[in-house]
């Protein structure tokens, strides 16, 4: 299958308005067309040759900007011709006029680029930038397929307008280049004034006390002396810092004197200046000069080349003004601080926080010296003008009763007649001008303002010749008015220029005379040449105003004491002229900027483009207060024009308005028509400064490199003109990526040892709608993977180019369908301690490839990878930790029982050693062994020899990670005080620690034993114990119960067994808290609990019967709690022998 995508084919040429790409910024407005090379160039199985490249543009400047707001200018560069690399590529970047605080901010290198560092750039301008400068270049050493360098540049504009931003990467001279057309790419942007809050305040400091206000509500002060202290407070209230010196703004300090006296001079002293921020930098200041006989003086002069005054900041001027007094009169004076942007910048439309119109005034009134002595004139002056005349001399009559000058060499004829008084002479000063009617807002501008070549004439100027002067009573004035006739006296005057009459002209008008001086004013007109597609123009309508004007001179009359009253000045602007007003187109600027989503996006996926239109004519043309201004602001019904070329399929378009006054069109797909689907529309309405917004969608289906311009151009029949054509037209290159391939590469596991089997799994897909023709595949061979062997499954259509191999892949695959796929296996033995496996894929033509994950097309070759590493053992780490029950700190008493928990903690890695536990006791703990608890493989016992005493606890080598617990129990021994400790110690091949220092040792303090109560019993015996006795006795035996320490604790119990022969006699005596009964031969007595302290005596009696035989006996047993300590004291039990009586002799027997 051959493939086709769009090409380049022919040259531009040259069209009326539509200059030829040999001027940088001005390209086709259609998408390219033709077959092969470029950004998606064919790829065969033999690899494209180096040298043959397809290098790419972009720039990318903010949608909307300001003046003096600093910005980045974003350069990209890439090859997208596959299978290349491009070597030492040039980039250039022109800027324009009017740029400050340019740098190379950074450099971004990508996707094997190699790209030149921010040191390496030439020619970054170190001023404000001109036109015709050398442009920013660099050398990209090493461009590959895919590769970027990204450039990102920093500037600030200076002036308000149209701009175009533009740059261009061109092949070496070893290189060619496949696609010129996309080397080059620019940009548009209308960039507006930025307003600034900005103050000047002027205000007295000392040498003069406030006195209400003066004419138009400004400060007036009586003067105390001649001594004043001036303050100047300059404020910048944005959020940007101002280089005054950059913008050359003009800040003023001048006098005007408002009375008919004057001061003889004065001096500025004591000068400084102090900003609130240090970083501000204040001017250099000097003292002016006076022209007080012209009616003005200047205090100071600002030298502001250096000069900043930071955001939100204000700077502090202070001096002392010295005049010299008048020799009569009164003086008044207005002393005036101001701050304009300079005209010929006009770099931000000022909003005036403090003071009118940027000044701010005080007026001064002087104490009286002698009053001066009047002269009183009658004078007069006019001027009128008397005809129009064409360089032949022919006539030129007025129309609809204006007097305009068209045409190269038209002079306006001019009359001015001095009149003088009837007694006195009068000096007089004498000023002849040319300017507008709106006295110097506004002048006479035109387009182009200069004849090209020519450096400094102006397009549209001037000569003024002195014609003549008639004179009854009096003599002519002298200088430049004298003959012979006629006398040039100005030439090549710009028509823009607001004082380039005759000034200053003095002179004595004698008593009743008459002087008529003729002039005459010739008008230059050189257009521009045709070729270059430009028209003379006019930027305003303002009617042009020869002003005269005539005052008297005071300066000898006041040297004198005296001053001239009556008629002081007479202004005439009667003659009225109008230059080049009804056959001129007005000047206009109309601007398109196009920019794209993404300027590489793959087949069928939606494209946005942005279309932004700007009206950036001047603003001195916005002044509709003239009929003919009508039609220039706003500008109605421009077209806007599209071509989007033959394979753009459109799914939406809409327009709105921006910023400013705009009037956007309604749109729909109907826009869009014709077979290069051309968009066409028109902007029903745009003021200067207006924006309009256009969207349009929609997907590319062939592949190739494509740019693509859009068009705003002025309605036909509408007498205006382009004062720039470049910008008329906004370019963007993109590129369509054809089959887009995905790559994928998993290795699994990621860990085998050392001659164990290594698996990788290899994924390609092609995800796109189209197929992928004869698509490379490669899976070299790698070092460290032994007995490389391979398998292919294919899905989805797919084909597998063979079901499995051995060693390395270097496939062609023929077709790839859109959704299919290929998953290859590869295997080997692990020969080393880390392999690292690559697949590559290398994407037919016109197509691309990226990797999973990714989100981005390129037109490859794509390169994946995967590791498999061979495991080091990690080492285990052993923290031991011991814990008693009661816990570690608390108390326990003699005879109490302590649990102890020992554990192992083992991370990391299971254990490679055997680990110890030696627990040593302190001497009166004893361990029970029949406590003994120990995890799974673990074992405890008592030491033996030198670890007698000890307890040895063992975990053997290979347990696993986890906690792994061993459990004693010891008792406190008798005798044990203070306090009791064992400590545990941790040893193996592991190197085991304890967790923490304190985690292998346990303390308990040992209770002292608390007092309990002792019970002794004695027994005695009356008569005593070892006594005879004879049948028939009593015997009475006394128990005594002896309590010491406590009280008793429980019930003490007294069972004294008889013996045989024995019967008790009677009930027995009992003490408080006690009882007896008796069961036969025992008698149980019991003394309460709580018995006090002391003796408790319990006495019965015995009789021994005549049944007793050798002796009788009985004994006591005493019984009760442990904690009571029963015992006897003395014998408890007693013994009598028994004495038998024989028994008498029988009677004798009766006789």
């Amino acid at each position: 299958m051959k493939m086709y995508r769009p090409n380049i084919i022919g040259r531009l040429k040259s069209k009326k308005g539509k200059p030829d790409m040999s001027r940088f910024g001005h390209f086709l407005r259609r998408p390219l067309v033709g077959a092969c090379a470029g950004f998606l160039a064919a790829v065969s199985a033999t690899p494209a040759q180096a040298a043959s490249v397809d290098l790419i543009s972009t720039i990318t400047v903010p949608a909307s900007l300001q003046t003096l707001t600093p910005f980045n200018i974003t350069l990209s560069y890439s090859n997208a011709q596959p299978g290349s690399e491009a070597t030492d590529a040039v980039i250039s970047t022109p800027l324009p006029a009017n740029l400050f605080n340019v740098s190379v901010v950074g450099v971004t290198a990508s996707h094997g680029a190699t790209c030149p560092d921010v040191s390496d750039f030439t020619h970054v301008p170190a001023g404000v930038t001109a036109n015709g400068a050398p442009a920013v270049q660099a050398v990209i050493p090493k461009l590959p397929t895919s590769g970027k360098c990204e450039v990102v540049l920093g500037a600030t504009v200076l002036k308000p307008g149209s701009y175009t931003f533009g740059t261009t990467i061109d092949a070496a001279a070893g290189d060619s280049e496949t696609l010129p057309n996309t080397n080059p790419s620019s940009t548009n942007l209308s960039i507006p004034a930025r307003g600034i809050q900005i103050g000047i305040k002027k205000e007295v400091v000392s040498g003069a006390t406030p006195a209400g206000t003066g004419p138009g509500g400004i400060p007036r002060f009586e003067a105390n002396g001649w001594d004043i202290v001036y303050r100047l407070t300059y404020t910048n209230d944005s959020d940007v810092d101002l280089p005054i010196g950059v913008t050359q703004d003009q800040w003023r300090d001048q006098e005007q004197i408002n009375s008919s006296t004057r001061p003889r001079g004065a001096t500025s002293t004591d000068i400084s200046c102090t900003p609130s921020d240090a970083g501000s930098v204040c001017p250099g200041i000097i003292q002016g000069n006076n022209n007080f006989p012209l009616g003005s003086g200047t205090p100071l002069v600002f030298q502001t080349t250096n000069a900043l005054l930071k955001a939100h900041s204000n700077m502090v001027i202070e001096y002392k003004r010295t005049y010299i007094p008048p020799v009569c009169g009164e003086l008044v004076l207005t002393n005036v601080a101001s701050w304009r942007p300079e005209p010929s910048l006009n770099p931000f439309n000022p909003e005036y926080i403090e003071g009118k119109d940027g000044e701010s005034r005080v007026q001064l009134v002087f104490q009286k010296p002698q009053p001066c002595t009047g002269i009183k004139v009658e004078w007069n002056a006019e001027k009128t003008l008397d005809r129009i005349t064409k360089k032949d001399g022919t006539l030129v009559p007025p129309t609809d009763g204006k007097n305009i000058i068209r045409e190269d060499g038209d002079a306006a004829h001019f009359t001015i007649t001095l009149t003088g008084d009837n007694q006195h002479k009068v000096p007089l000063r004498l000023d002849d001008l040319y300017r507008n009617s709106s006295s110097g807002s506004n002048h006479p501008t035109f387009f182009p303002a200069l004849v090209a070549g020519t450096g400094s004439l102006p397009s549209v100027r001037y000569s003024v010749f002195v014609d003549g002067c008639e004179a009854t009573g009096a003599a002519c004035p002298g200088g430049v008015w004298a003959g012979p006739y006629p006398k040039k006296i100005k030439e090549n005057i710009p028509a823009n220029s607001n004082y380039g009459g005759l000034s200053g002209v003095q002179f004595m008008l004698a008593p009743k005379a008459v002087v008529k001086l003729k002039l005459r004013v010739v008008y230059h007109i050189t257009h521009p040449d045709p070729a270059s597609g430009l028209k003379l123009c006019r930027a305003n309508l303002d009617s042009m105003v020869n002003t005269m004007s005539a005052s008297v001179i005071q300066d000898d009359a006041l040297a004198n004491g005296e001053i001239y009253t009556g008629v002081i000045k007479r202004d005439d602007m009667s003659a009225p002229l109008e230059l080049l007003s009804d056959n001129t187109p007005r000047c206009t600027n109309l601007t398109a900027a196009k920019k794209v989503n993404n300027t590489s996006v793959a087949s069928n996926q939606e494209l946005e483009f942005t279309l932004t239109y700007s009206n950036s004519t001047a603003t001195d043309a916005k002044i509709n207060t003239h009929s003919l201004n009508a039609e220039v602001n706003p500008i109605l019904n421009a077209r806007v024009t599209d071509t989007l070329g033959k394979n753009f399929i459109p799914s939406a378009v809409s327009c709105a308005k921006l910023e400013g006054e705009a009037v956007a069109p309604t749109v729909s797909l109907a826009n869009i028509m014709g077979a290069d689907n051309t968009f066409a529309a028109e902007i029903p309405s745009m003021h200067s400064g207006g924006k309009v917004q256009c969207v349009i969608k929609g997907k590319v289906t062939v592949p190739g490199t494509y740019e693509n311009t859009t068009e705003i151009s002025l309605p036909q029949g509408s007498n205006l003109t382009e004062t720039t054509l470049g910008d008329n037209f906004g370019k963007q290159n993109y590129g369509i990526i054809g089959p887009q391939l995905v790559l994928q590469k998993t290795a699994n596991p990621t860990q085998v040892a050392v001659g164990d089997p290594a698996t990788f799994t290899v994924v390609l897909q092609n995800v796109s709608t189209e197929a992928a023709l004869n698509t490379r595949f490669t899976d070299p061979a790698t070092t460290g993977l032994d007995n490389m062997a391979w398998s292919c499954v294919a899905a989805a259509g797919a084909t597998c180019p063979a079901a499995n191999g051995n060693g390395a892949i270097d496939h062609t695959l023929p077709s790839i369908p859109a959704g299919g796929q290929l998953t290859y296996t590869v295997t080997g033995t692990l020969a080393a301690a880390s392999v690292t496996n690559t697949a590559r894929v290398h994407p037919p033509a016109g197509g691309g490839c990226r990797l999973e994950g990714e989100t981005t097309m390129n037109p490859g070759p794509c390169e994946a990878t995967a590791t498999v590493t061979s495991p080091t053992p990690p080492t285990p780490k052993v923290a031991v930790t011991k814990t008693a029950h009661p816990a570690a700190g608390t108390s326990v008493a003699i005879g109490g029982a302590i649990t102890y928990t020992l554990t192992a903690q083992v991370a990391i890695a299971p254990t490679a050693n055997e680990l110890v536990l030696t627990d040593t006791p302190s001497a009166h703990l004893t361990i029970d062994p029949a406590s003994f608890t120990a995890p799974a493989g673990g074992s405890c016992e008592l030491g033996a020899g030198a670890n007698a005493g000890k307890l040895i606890c063992k975990l053997p080598a290979g347990a696993a990670i986890g906690n792994h617990t061993f459990s004693y129990e010891a008792k406190v021994a008798a005798g044990a005080t203070g306090s009791i400790a064992n400590h545990l110690v941790p040893t193996g091949g592991d190197n085991p620690t304890c967790a923490a220092p304190t985690d292998c040792a346990v303390n308990h303090t040992v209770l002292a034993p608390a007092p309990q109560p002792k019970v002794t019993v004695a027994k005695t015996a009356n008569p005593a114990n070892g006594s005879n006795v004879a049948h028939g006795n009593v015997v009475t035996y006394t128990v005594a119960v002896t309590v010491t320490n406590l009280a008793t604790t429980a019930p003490v119990t007294l069972t004294d067994t008889l013996s045989t022969g024995l019967s008790l006699q009677g009930a027995p005596t009992v003490p408080a808290g006690g009882s007896c009964n008796a069961a036969g031969q025992v008698l149980t007595c019991q003394l309460a609990a709580g018995a006090a302290i002391g003796v408790h005596t319990f006495s019965y009696q015995a009789k021994v019967e005549t049944t007793a035989t050798g002796q009788v006996s009985n004994t006591v047993a005493v019984t009760g709690p442990n904690t009571d300590a029963q015992t006897c004291a003395a014998g408890c039990t007693t013994t009598h022998p028994v004495t038998v009586t024989p028994p008498p002799p029988p009677p004798p027997p009766p006789p």
